[in-house]
């Protein structure tokens, strides 16, 4: 098959980005054409021939394989059609089991040439980049990492795990929580209603969470972060924006990752669900008697696009431009939707994160006006003034929490 001018480009991409070999061979294990950037490199002494043909025989199937030759170092082959690339070699940066080993073969001459180290995922979409050259095909990283590292036995364990649990807790007559409990427990989140969370919490059945852990406090830690992120994914089918929703779920199992005991993770969780019920409540308080709109995908891309970009100086022509929309039509539509103006909404978004920060940190008020991109402080502290009545001074004497 004819070698393009757009395979010697990404082959050449590829060598440059890996810092290795990459050539491709026909089905005889012949030479059809090689690149190698690295000055220090001898395609013939780190791909010989010895290793060529072990290595395809490794990779029978047509997804790319990555394979390891001594324990350390590896290869690629990624087929296509009665070719194949050869890749290699490489180091991966931690330890990834790979189901794919050859030994008893002579070690290609690297001891004295250092070995470029490759973070997983990035070789693979390298792998997939080359693939996709040839095969139009769905196969994604997941694909290619399981078919590389996920262990035949892995599941088999797992299977077996299973089976022995379940006879088990059948023999001990110990069945799970009941589902319809947990369903008004995240429904109560969703719809915004605390007392309808407290009561789902209060109820009494038969039955127990799984094991999740056999040490106690990895029990509860792992339990109260399954929690929150139910609690979390419940709180943006209420409403909450994904991204508001999935920071507090990360701040949170940041802090219950630190607890010491098991009743110290439980309380995070539980306050994390309460949390999440009163942001909820809180939106579909300020929706209360307005007319109910057809939820537009260009207003929840602009709020998430605004809480994620705070600390930027947001103008609506820069939003258009991030979002790719008219500034007039964005500005439009966020006022039929929200009832109110683009620039009225960032202000107000980012009076709140500056209240978040008089309250919960110790930043300055200079610095404070820096980060959220005001002009200075005083131009913060008028705004600031105007929609919540106090100074700045006043905010933090009133609500702020000690800090560390």
């Amino acid at each position: 098959m004819k070698i393009t001018m757009n395979e010697m480009s990404l082959m050449n991409y590829i060598s440059h980005y890996l810092h290795t070999c990459i050539c491709r061979y026909d089905g005889s294990c012949g030479l059809v054409s090689s690149c190698c950037a690295r000055k220090d490199f001898s395609i013939s002494a780190l791909q010989p021939e010895y290793l060529i043909k072990p290595l395809i025989t490794e990779s029978s199937t047509p997804l790319p394989r990555i394979v390891s030759v001594d324990g350390n170092m590896i290869y690629s082959i990624v087929p296509f059609q009665n070719d194949f690339y050869m890749i290699g070699p490489n180091i991966l940066q931690d330890t990834v089991h790979l189901n794919h080993r050859l030994c008893d073969l002579p070690r290609p001459e690297t001891a004295r040439i250092p070995l470029y180290e490759c973070e997983l995922s990035d070789y693979v979409r390298i792998l997939l980049l080359l693939y996709h050259l040839r095969e139009e095909k769905p196969e994604g990283e997941t694909d290619i990492i399981q078919e590389n590292c996920l262990e035949s036995a892995m599941t088999q364990n797992i299977r077996k795990a299973y089976t022995e649990m379940t006879f088990e807790r059948n023999e001990t007559d110990q069945p799970h929580n009941p589902y319809d409990q947990e369903f008004r427990e995240q429904k109560s989140i969703e719809n915004g209603n605390i007392a309808e969370l407290r009561e789902s919490l209060a109820e009494d059945y038969i039955g127990s969470i799984g094991t999740l852990a056999k040490d106690p406090l990895r029990q509860a830690k792992n339990h109260a972060i399954v929690l929150i992120t139910l609690a979390s994914r419940s709180a943006i089918r209420g409403g909450l924006s994904h991204e508001i929703a999935y920071s507090f779920s990360d701040s949170y199992i940041q802090k219950i990752e630190e607890c010491r005991n098991p009743t110290s993770a439980m309380q995070l969780a539980r306050d994390a669900e309460f949390h999440y019920t009163a942001m909820v409540h809180e939106l579909k308080e300020q929706q209360k008697g307005k007319p109910v709109k057809e939820k537009n995908p260009h207003i929840r891309r602009c709020k998430n696009y605004i809480y994620s970009h705070l600390h930027d100086k947001l103008t609506v022509q820069s939003l258009a431009t991030a979002l790719d929309i008219n500034a007039n039509y964005l500005s439009e539509l966020f006022r039929k939707y929200e009832g109110i103006t683009l620039s009225r909404y960032i202000l107000h978004e980012k009076i709140e994160r500056a209240k978040n920060l008089l309250t919960y940190s110790d930043y300055s008020y200079i610095e404070i006006a820096t980060y959220l991109g005001f002009s200075s402080q005083s131009h913060l502290g008028a705004q600031f003034k105007k929609i919540t009545g106090s100074t700045l001074r006043q905010y933090r004497s009133r609500y702020g929490t000690e800090n560390g």
